[in-house]
């Protein structure tokens, strides 16, 4: 399930007779096959504390891990947690010494020295696939009710 939000950068750009076609807001949800739940936000216009605000959410049964940006910026920080003997366990992930290349930079290396990408087209027709179903689903929803209904499509996870 999946809702965009673009009411105050459009307003913003209509005061000032400017074009404007991008999100303040997106959020989703998405429930995969082998029940783990992936939580996504991203934010930079939502009347928040934050200047921009990126989180990722990934829920299983055996563990769970946040990723979100810090203050604002695009440094990230990552926790696991999880359950161990009845007993909570928080670990914070910390960067691989020395610092691994940028996404950026590791995509610059790969034209210029002609070798694979880290992420190959399969994968990224996957997250393709996944955005277009949320977008989907952020058009089509409807309220009735105290339930959200939405389009579905079944993606080829």
């Amino acid at each position: 399930m999946g809702s965009t939000y673009n009411h105050i950068a459009s307003e913003l750009a209509w005061q000032r007779g400017k074009a404007f076609d991008v999100e303040d807001m997106a959020v989703a949800l998405v429930k995969f096959d082998n029940g783990a739940t992936l939580e996504l936000e991203a934010s930079w216009a939502g009347n928040i504390a934050e200047s921009e605000l990126m989180q990722t959410r990934l829920l299983g049964t055996k563990a769970g891990i946040l990723q979100h940006n810090v203050n604002g910026t695009y440094e990230f920080e990552a926790k696991i947690y999880q359950e161990r003997d009845g007993a909570r366990y928080d670990m914070e992930l910390r960067p691989p010494v020395p610092e691994v290349e940028s996404s950026a930079a590791h995509f610059v290396s790969a034209l210029v020295a002609d070798h694979p990408h880290i992420a190959t087209g399969e994968e990224g027709l996957i997250v393709m696939e996944l955005l277009d179903a949320i977008y989907e689903s952020a058009e089509h929803y409807c309220m009735r009710g105290s339930f959200l209904l939405f389009i579905r499509k079944k993606p080829t996870l």
